[in-house]
């Protein structure tokens, strides 16, 4: 369906999102892609991709086609030799990028609107295909390299006006505060808990207020072959008051038209999962001292509701709630905090954001014209 819209419509160029792995998902019918991308190698999928990064690094590399150059980020170096190996059977090569400080903006390093090493890698993997492919369309050919570079102003505008609903997202609604991360891997949940300590340690100074008065939920669920235990161990460490476990179903009658529906995953497997993520929870909570309540909801609403009901009666000076392990469940907490998914109305900052990177470009050029 996407393939025919994108068709139907005539686009200029499209993006296409491997869905699982590479060698064997659909998207792969592909056959002359100007350019392709890998980003940091993760155990996720397992069942299906191999309980190893050098497997799964095999499957990734499935998306390699001759004569389209492929650029990656650092990976293990175990999956570098695979991804070298795949490149040269594809008949193509394999481009290692930069880090993103490498580039130069003005004379200052591009600053990221997102949080997270992982996001400035995936930041220069973006940078180094859009040159690649806006050089390969203004003249039918390119040669693929990977040096970093400095940066049009546009394109340090859009890193740094990048936004990415339910990663490293801050929802606040009084003196509650949501922290959404869609994290379902060891590798991002890691990330998730530095990112947690930051911010929480940041709004509890604001509060101003003793420990006591300040709620600490966490909200979590893991779905498909993940290890829940291996995946809440990276959350362990932080003092929870609650850590309630739950589905990704919004609401007991959920349309099926509705946008976060599932059609792929019954009831009954969602609540065995449910389930196993409980017992996995409590085994770790047996290896530590019990710091934590723990609860269990089928829906999404019962949490929100419960939340709501601290809010109101609780009389804490702060709530702040981790919500993460599933995309799927922070888009279907999401739903229920902001039914209309709009984002905030920014257009104002943002001229004033797009108009200062803009002088300082023309101040460049004007004081350095031949500056590469």
């Amino acid at each position: 369906m996407a393939f025919y819209v994108f068709l139907k419509e005539e686009v200029n160029v499209a993006v296409i999102e491997v869905g699982i792995g590479g060698q064997f998902d659909c998207t792969n019918v592909i056959r002359q892609p100007v350019v392709c991308g890998i980003t940091s190698l993760g155990l996720d999928h397992t069942s299906i991709l191999g309980d190893t990064v050098e497997k799964i690094a095999w499957h990734k590399a499935g998306i390699m086609k001759p004569g389209a150059p492929a650029f990656t980020v650092v990976q293990p170096e175990s999956a570098v030799d695979i991804l070298q190996d795949r490149a040269f059977e594809r008949e193509t090569e394999v481009h290692f990028v930069p880090p993103l400080e490498a580039y130069r903006w003005f004379p200052y390093p591009p600053h990221l609107g997102l949080y997270g090493e992982v996001q400035k890698l995936n930041a220069s993997l973006a940078l180094q295909l859009t040159r690649y492919w806006l050089k390969w369309h203004s003249s039918g050919s390119a040669i693929a390299g990977c040096e970093p570079f400095r940066l049009p102003w546009k394109s340090a505008l859009g890193l740094r006006a990048a936004k990415w609903p339910g990663r490293c997202q801050t929802v606040r609604k009084g003196n509650l505060f949501y922290l959404l991360d869609g994290a379902h891997t060891v590798e991002s949940l890691t990330e998730c808990s530095i990112w947690f300590s930051k911010t929480s340690k940041i709004l509890t100074e604001s509060a101003d207020a003793l420990r006591e008065k300040i709620l600490k939920v966490l909200v979590f669920n893991a779905t498909g072959d993940r290890s829940p235990k291996l995946l809440l161990s990276c959350l362990v460490e932080h003092d929870w008051d609650y850590v309630i476990l739950t589905t990704n179903v919004l609401v007991p009658d959920q349309s099926s038209s509705s946008d976060i529906t599932n059609f792929q995953v019954s009831r009954e497997s969602q609540l065995r999962r449910l389930e196993q993520n409980k017992v996995a929870w409590m085994e770790l909570q047996n290896t530590e001292p019990a710091k934590s309540s723990t609860l269990v909801f089928e829906y999404i609403s019962d949490v929100l509701s419960w939340i709501s009901e601290k809010e109101r009666n609780g009389h804490f000076e702060q709530i702040q709630v981790l919500v993460t392990g599933s995309l799927h469940l922070v888009g279907g907490l999401l739903s229920g905090i902001q039914p209309d998914i709009t984002e905030e109305d920014e257009s104002g900052s943002f001229k004033i954001l797009k108009s200062h990177y803009k002088h300082l470009w023309d101040l460049r050029e004007n004081s350095s014209p031949g500056t590469p």
